[in-house]
């Protein structure tokens, strides 16, 4: 296959290829915020991230999990902390510590962007839909010698509930 018609089939196109965030697994988020501060990172913004719905490995699992966010030039940066419940970043921090996480991506259909890396038989590890309209799914690229990535819808209802679907 020539690379123009790779790109025709391509997962992510155009805009879509641009990171937007950078994510890490941290064991304590309040040490690793006051550590980045020290050094001239942030300001950072914590808070948890409760999911009461979201399908991981085709299962219906609760968790939660503390983040921090803080905005370097273009680029987020998101420090994860697992914290109940099974999920994949608990999965990556017992199998290798501390350690890069994802890199998150916008798209503007998220079905089908999960449609198009499961046709490359590329594993929908998580998704999670938010209230509001929209979700995000993590796409395992790692078998392929990648890194997880992270698709996101933003919300279809800026005025709608924050939050994720409880079903």
């Amino acid at each position: 296959m020539t690379q123009a018609e790779q790109a025709a089939v391509a997962p992510l196109t155009g805009d879509q290829t641009a990171f937007v965030q950078v994510a890490v697994i941290v064991d304590d988020i309040d040490r690793a915020v006051e550590f980045l501060t020290a050094v001239g990172l942030g300001p950072f913004e914590v808070k948890t991230g409760v999911h009461p719905a979201a399908r991981i490995h085709g299962e219906k699992k609760a968790y939660e999990a503390k983040l921090a966010f803080s905005m370097q030039g273009q680029v987020q940066l998101e420090l994860i902390q697992p914290l109940t419940g099974d999920n994949i970043y608990k999965e990556q921090r017992d199998a290798w510590g501390p350690s890069m996480h994802h890199v998150q991506v916008v798209v503007d259909d998220l079905d089908a962007a999960m449609a198009r890396f499961e046709a490359m038989g590329v594993e929908v590890t998580t998704y999670d839909r938010f209230k509001a309209g929209g979700g995000i799914a993590f796409v395992n690229t790692q078998p392929l010698g990648g890194i997880l990535i992270e698709l996101k819808q933003p919300r279809t209802d800026p005025n709608g509930p924050p939050g994720y679907v409880d079903d």
